[in-house]
């Protein structure tokens, strides 16, 4: 697991696996999570982070959570 950060979009990336995805979806205005087509979460987008990170229903959670935590993220759980 890693991630990514874009500072002009003020977006992160968590990779959970390197994966095609199949499909995107929405479970706020500023999370989406991407699935491979088994249904597999492979990773997820958060979006405007520097108003603070939401983890509900994110997969993978406490790792989630942690990988953001050591990036100095501030995170809502």
């Amino acid at each position: 697991m890693y991630l990514t950060c874009d500072e002009a979009p003020d977006a992160v990336y968590v990779y959970f696996e390197r994966r095609d995805v199949d499909h995107t979806d929405q479970l706020t205005d500023r999370v989406n999570v991407d699935y491979a087509a088994d249904g597999t979460p492979i990773g997820v987008e958060f979006l405007d982070v520097s108003l603070g990170i939401d983890l509900d229903s994110v997969p993978h959670r406490a790792d989630v959570a942690r990988l953001l935590d050591e990036r100095h993220f501030r995170v809502f759980a």
